[in-house]
């Protein structure tokens, strides 16, 4: 009877289905690796320049890429509720920050 329960259980969340991404996995794996490289151009920078200089990375990045800051946010809270769908995204954004890095040297 317990394993019915169980079964039954894992059935019922397996078929709930995932919130739409309003943007694209596409598209925020480019965002998030612009990000990635701009806080590695930022790494020696601190206090309120950082913070600063965070912030007009992430409006430019965000312009680039011609997202709004609300879609954007929504898009990491969907993806942040779900965390194997954002480690099957941030894996991605790991697999294109070593292409670059490989295609550097």
């Amino acid at each position: 009877m317990r394993a019915i329960l169980v079964l039954i259980c894992a059935l019922s969340v397996s078929c709930i289905k995932q919130p739409e991404l309003i943007l694209s996995e596409e598209q925020m794996i480019d965002i998030l690796v612009d990000k990635y490289l701009a806080e590695q151009a930022m790494s020696r920078v601190v206090g309120q320049d950082r913070d600063s200089l965070y912030a007009a990375y992430h409006e430019q990045i965000l312009r680039i890429h011609d997202v709004s800051d609300e879609d954007y946010e929504m898009t990491m809270t969907v993806l942040l509720d779900d965390l194997r769908r954002f480690e099957d995204l941030h894996q991605q954004v790991k697999e294109r920050m070593r292409d670059l890095k490989k295609n550097l040297n």
